[in-house]
């Protein structure tokens, strides 16, 4: 059976690419913007399972590799996935990252248990199939898999 993948490799090549789109990739990395402090909101809930000198994956970790960033500025080891690899390149270049690769989240490469923790955040709903992806991170982890989603403030109409 094949599946069909977003078509985020174009997407994230025009961040390089185009002026316009590449000041918007570029905000991405910096640590004083209202995007960061988002992203950050969420990753801080994890911080009680960070340990340094463990060994880490992020799943779906493609604009720049920011949660493996995040993770490496906490004293992790992670090595950065994502099924296009045109920033997160640019993010290893840069030294954002200690090393990534072209990853199919429900096909890994990796051996069994090769990692302490798996981060999949915000990734799901670009999966076909993530119930596999979840089969895949439990198999090349130790210790345990977490998973992050949006934080969505809901209003209950009256």
């Amino acid at each position: 059976m094949e599946s069909l993948y977003d078509n985020h490799d174009k997407q994230y090549l025009e961040y390089i690419e185009n002026e316009e789109k590449s000041k918007i990739a570029s905000s991405w990395l910096d640590q004083t913007s209202l995007d960061y402090w988002r992203h950050n909101r969420m990753l801080k809930l994890i911080r009680p399972f960070v340990q340094k000198n463990e060994k880490w994956l992020t799943l779906g970790d493609g604009r720049y590799g920011s949660e493996a960033a995040w993770l490496k500025r906490n004293g992790v080891n992670c090595h950065s996935t994502d099924m296009h690899t045109n920033l997160l390149e640019k993010a290893y270049k840069k030294g954002l990252i200690d090393s990534f690769s072209k990853q199919n989240a429900e096909n890994l490469d990796f051996e069994s248990n090769s990692f302490d923790y798996v981060l999949i955040k915000e990734t799901f709903h670009h999966l076909p199939r993530p119930w596999l992806a979840i089969y895949e991170s439990y198999r090349v982890c130790k210790k345990g898999v977490i998973i992050s989603r949006k934080i969505e403030a809901r209003l209950k109409s009256s």
